[in-house]
Parts: structure tokens; C-alpha cells; sequence
């Protein structure tokens, strides 16, 4: 007897699976020693530096 989603729960699971998948990515890049291995080498690459960025030019604002 089983009964279909409703849209809401369907966007909650949702929510829910990408919320975990983001977690998990920011975890592994920023808890392993494997993820900062492979940020610093992506730095290398890039030929930035972090504290380059300017998050203010990037990101609009909400003004």
C-alpha cells in the first residue's frame, strides 16, 4: 500500500542528498590529507594565491 511523494517531500530528500554530497566534498578537501594535497597542488596550477582572491569582486552584492 505504498503512496506517492509529495512534491515537498521530494524536494526535502533532495535537499537533503545534496546538502550531504556538498558536506562530504568540503570534508574530503578540507579534513584529509589527501583533499589538502590536492588543493595545494590545484594552487600550483593556478598560479594564484588565496589570500589574492577577492571575494567582493567574485560575489555579487546584495546592496
Amino acid at each position: 500500500m505504498a503512496k506517492r511523494l509529495t512534491s515537498f517531500s521530494r524536494f526535502l530528500i533532495t535537499v537533503i542528498i545534496v546538502g550531504t554530497l556538498g558536506y562530504g566534498i568540503w570534508y574530503f578537501l578540507n579534513k584529509t590529507e589527501a583533499g589538502k594535497r590536492l588543493t595545494e597542488e590545484a594552487k600550483k596550477e593556478a598560479k594564484i594565491k588565496p589570500e589574492d582572491i577577492d571575494l567582493k569582486k567574485i560575489l555579487p552584492s546584495n546592496q
